[in-house]
């Protein structure tokens, strides 16, 4: 399956400087530009790029409509990040078909109410960060990170946070299986989730995380992490 995501413009072509665009017209010409680099007729989801406040919906249903009409996406669906409460307002309008969305083994603020509300309104679940950011790779903690790397950002605190997090989690070990594929497989052992995205910065490690799908986490263990 391909998919893709639209609504972060860059302006004057910078790489640096953006804005959150989701109109109609900019998500569709995104679309069609897609497509042509990808030498293909269609994707199999569309997504936008940026959390839609009210008054982008009337737009996003248009783009959407017309895509699916002329057989551009056969679906589509919104990324809403940590945006746990906005993304309850935003499956009431019912105009999405799939919503990703940040969840891990130290991040299931999603698993209370969101998740369990879009399985019931069969709406598919693509979850972001299963590794929170590279902290899930191991048990191990580490405080300086390259200035490029997006967690050289977080304070101190939030870091200490993470930490205990991470250590109430070293029962774990038993299993004798590295962090990283047990949280991938934490998220795909879930019914109601469809399919995760780990980053994967080498060929080692997406055969690595693509090994976990063949993983089962017992539920006892399950039910242990969701405490």
């Amino acid at each position: 399956n391909i998919f893709t995501k639209a609504g972060t413009e860059f302006l004057n072509d910078s790489k640096t400087l953006s804005r959150t665009n989701l109109s109609s017209n900019y998500l569709l010409n995104s679309l069609d530009k897609s497509l042509k680099r990808l030498k293909i007729d269609y994707v199999d989801l569309f997504q936008t790029h940026g959390i839609p406040e009210n008054k982008d919906i009337g737009e996003i249903v248009k783009a959407f409509d017309k895509m699916k009409s002329e057989n551009k996406a056969r679906f589509c669906g919104i990324s809403i990040g940590n945006a746990i409460s906005r993304g309850l307002e935003l499956i009431d309008y019912d105009f999405i078909d799939c919503i990703q969305l940040s969840l891990s083994l130290i991040n299931t603020d999603a698993l209370k109410e969101l998740i369990p509300k879009c399985y019931k309104k069969d709406i598919g679940i693509i979850v972001s960060r299963p590794l929170a950011e590279g902290f899930l790779r191991d048990f191990k903690i580490q405080k300086f990170f390259p200035k490029d790397d997006l967690r050289s950002k977080y304070s101190e605190e939030k870091l200490n946070e993470i930490q205990k997090k991470i250590q109430s989690l070293t029962f774990l070990k038993e299993l004798e299986l590295p962090l990283h594929k047990i949280a991938i497989s934490y998220i795909l052992n879930n019914k109601m989730i469809s399919t995760c995205i780990p980053s994967s910065n080498s060929i080692e490690q997406l055969s690595s995380n693509i090994d976990t799908t063949k993983i089962i986490l017992d539920s006892k263990i399950l039910n242990k992490i969701n405490l």
